[in-house]
C-alpha cells in the first residue's frame, strides 16, 4: 500500500530536489543505497571511491553525480565524501534505540524516498528492499555482490545475503544485474545510462512477483 502514494510522485521539481541536496539537476545520477549488513560500512567507503575514480578517469561520464542513501540502521556519514561536488548524501529516517524496530519512516521521509529515486537514473544497491520500490519507477538495478577489494569468506560476505529465498527468486527474474566485480558495477552503469530499457522484461517480472500491479489501489 505505500507506493500508492508514489505514483503521485514526483513532490519536487528537478530543480528544487537537487537544488536542497546541492547537487546539480543537469546531471544523470547514480543511487548507492548501501543497506544495513553489520560490518559493511568500509565496503561503503570502497564503492563511493571506486565510483569517484572511474568518474576522474573519465570511465564514467563527466555529466554523472553520486546520491547515497544511507539505511537507517546503519547511518554512516562518509565524512571523506563531505562537500564533494559529486557526492549528495542522505540518510532517511530516524533511529530509535528504545524498541526493538529500531528506525521510524515518517510520510515526509518516504516522499523524499520517492523522489530520490524518481529523479535517479540507475539505483546501485546490497541487501537491500529498496529494489523494490525501484521496481514501481523502472529504474535500472545493480546488485553490489562483492566486498570492495577483499575477497571474504562466503559467510563473511555480502553475497551470502543476496542467496536468502526471496533474494533468489527477486533476481531470477532478471530485473537487476549481479556486479561481482568492481569493473563490473562500473560496465553496468555505463550501459544502463546508455540504455536504460536494458532488462525492462525482467523488471516488469518482478513487479508481478513481488508487487502483482502497480495501481494506486493496494490500500483499496
Amino acid at each position: 500500500p505505500q507506493f500508492d502514494a508514489y505514483l503521485k510522485a514526483p513532490f519536487q521539481s528537478r530543480e528544487n530536489f537537487f537544488g536542497s541536496l546541492n547537487g546539480n539537476s543537469d546531471k544523470k545520477t547514480i543511487l548507492f543505497a548501501p543497506g544495513s549488513p553489520r560490518g559493511a560500512d568500509d565496503i561503503k567507503l570502497i564503492i563511493c571511491r571506486i565510483l569517484k575514480e572511474a568518474k576522474e578517469k573519465n570511465i564514467l561520464p563527466e555529466n554523472v553525480q553520486f546520491l547515497i542513501s544511507n539505511h537507517p540502521q546503519r547511518p554512516n556519514a562518509l565524512r571523506e565524501f563531505a562537500g564533494d561536488k559529486d557526492f549528495m548524501i542522505v540518510s532517511i529516517g530516524t533511529r530509535i534505540k528504545e524498541i526493538r524496530k529500531y528506525t521510524e519512516i515518517s510520510p515526509e521521509d518516504s516522499i523524499q524516498l520517492a523522489n530520490m529515486l524518481y529523479y535517479s537514473d540507475v539505483l546501485i544497491w546490497m541487501a537491500n528492499s529498496i529494489c523494490l520500490d525501484a521496481l514501481v519507477f523502472d529504474k535500472p538495478e545493480i546488485v553490489m555482490n562483492f566486498d570492495g577489494f577483499e575477497n571474504k569468506p562466503y559467510w563473511s560476505s555480502v553475497r551470502r545475503f543476496h542467496d536468502e529465498d526471496h533474494m533468489r527468486a527477486f533476481l531470477k527474474t532478471g530485473a537487476a544485474k549481479l556486479a561481482n566485480s568492481p569493473d563490473q558495477l562500473i560496465t553496468y552503469i555505463k550501459e544502463y545510462l546508455e540504455n536504460p530499457h536494458v532488462d525492462r522484461e525482467g523488471r516488469k517480472k518482478a513487479v508481478l512477483q513481488q508487487l502483482w500491479k502497480i495501481d494506486g489501489k493496494s490500500g483499496e
